[in-house]
């Protein structure tokens, strides 16, 4: 399930006068507990390093840190909480890498209305908030659908634009984020989102009973999602997204 589809299924089970952002904040909350309470994910990032104090990579926590390795070796007692990585080969280069728990970024609605410069694959808006892998719906005469940004330079986007649909010129659009990056939890436990934002939703309108009622069903559903991460999760979780930093 994506964040659209969550939102869509919300909005069809629970008729609410609720906005879009509201909504979103909450099923950003809701994957940030899934993310710390249930359906961990590791990252794993590498660099090269000389001297003996080596700093974390930029937003990574030192409380995530579970591993930390040096020339492949696992370092069985480190300490990190001072943002530093203590490696100790002051004449040679070393490969210090770490593993650390990936946190949920969050996602939000964005849209761009205004001038957009057309130029074959590359569009140029007069603010760009988009970024690389990210999906957008374009609506402006010269460009419409959905394509995926390749690349991104200040504010020049790359597409994947076909050959049949480059055009060059310049005209007055939006450009809409696609909330399509997968949440957490699987089927059939991803009805643990819907439980969590109608709560949300419940408390706010002051209908109490119906509250403890969609607590109780979210409660009951992450002990399932923890049972159910916990037959199927590795015994040592290898990291599977690579970074150098």
């Amino acid at each position: 399930m994506t964040f659209e589809e969550a939102l869509a299924r919300i909005d069809s089970l629970v008729p609410n006068s609720f906005t879009k952002e509201e909504k979103m904040h909450w099923l950003n909350d809701c994957e940030s507990l899934l993310r710390l309470e249930a359906v961990k994910q590791y990252a794993y990032a590498e660099t090269s390093a000389k001297g003996d104090i080596v700093p974390l990579p930029k937003g990574v926590r030192s409380e995530d840190v579970v591993k930390v390795y040096v020339d492949g070796v696992t370092i069985p007692k480190y300490d990190v909480r001072s943002g530093n990585i203590h490696v100790n080969t002051p004449d040679k280069n070393a490969r210090v890498g770490i593993v650390f728990l990936q946190r949920h970024v969050p996602q939000a609605p964005l849209e761009y209305e205004g001038e957009i410069v057309l130029e074959g694959d590359a569009v140029t808006l007069s603010k760009n908030p988009f970024y690389s892998g990210q999906d957008l719906i374009f609506d402006c005469p010269l460009l419409k659908g959905e394509f995926t940004v390749l690349g991104s330079s200040a504010n020049r986007l790359f597409l994947n634009i076909g050959a049949g649909q480059a055009a060059t010129g310049t005209t007055e659009g939006t450009v809409t984020l696609r909330l399509n990056a997968p949440l957490c939890a699987p089927a059939p436990y991803d009805s643990i989102y819907i439980y969590y934002v109608t709560a949300q939703m419940d408390y706010y309108n002051k209908d109490f009973e119906s509250y403890n009622h969609n607590s109780i069903l979210f409660q009951d559903a992450l002990e399932e999602l923890q049972k159910w991460q916990r037959r199927t999760a590795a015994l040592d979780r290898t990291a599977v997204i690579r970074n150098v930093w």
